[in-house]
């Protein structure tokens, strides 16, 4: 195998063949902030409007010119920063609903304004998803509940957003 090769030094142009193949991945997104050439500007005012004006952020352009790498470096950076970070990639079923299911899952309850952090529900390891019911989730009950997040900051970033066709779910993330 390539690994083998390259562990046992024999083959100098497979060496060379298999480090341009982890350097130059056109097919995946980059993850490592180093390997991001040319975009420390734009990851630089994406950070300030985020952090020094709490502004959203929309990335786009056409496909292939890296936003899903900025994005997946901007989510590195930020829960380094100590942000909770949902990263979401969207799809053409992609619901209102399901997503806030899925973003208060990850938000712990420790971080809700109106608990106490010694509750017994934080001790559970509950989330904000058990805060909610059964019925579908409004823009209303969403706004409502997300801000009550307290002791921490909270990036939501929802990728591929382009490929979600329900115009109810467009419409309510705005």
């Amino acid at each position: 195998t390539a690994a083998d090769q390259l562990r046992s030094g024999t083959r100098p142009l497979d060496r060379t063949r298999l480090q341009l193949r982890h350097a130059f991945t056109p097919a995946r997104p980059i993850m490592d902030p180093a390997m991001l050439a040319g975009r420390t500007d734009l990851l630089r005012t994406m950070i300030r409007a985020i952090e020094d004006q709490y502004l959203h952020v929309v990335l786009f352009g056409p496909r292939g010119i890296g936003k899903t790498s900025l994005l997946h470096v901007l989510c590195g950076i930020a829960q380094q920063s100590r942000y909770l970070v949902r990263y979401v990639s969207c799809g053409e079923r992609t619901s209102f609903d399901g997503l806030i299911r899925a973003v208060c899952a990850d938000i712990p309850l420790l971080f809700h304004a109106s608990y106490d952090p010694t509750g017994e529900e934080i001790e559970e390891g509950l989330s904000f998803a058990d805060l909610l019911g059964d019925q579908p989730i409004t823009v209303e009950m969403a706004s409502d509940l997300l801000s009550k997040v307290a002791g921490s900051r909270l990036l939501i970033v929802l990728d591929e957003f382009d490929r979600a066709s329900e115009a109810d779910f467009r419409r309510s993330v705005a």
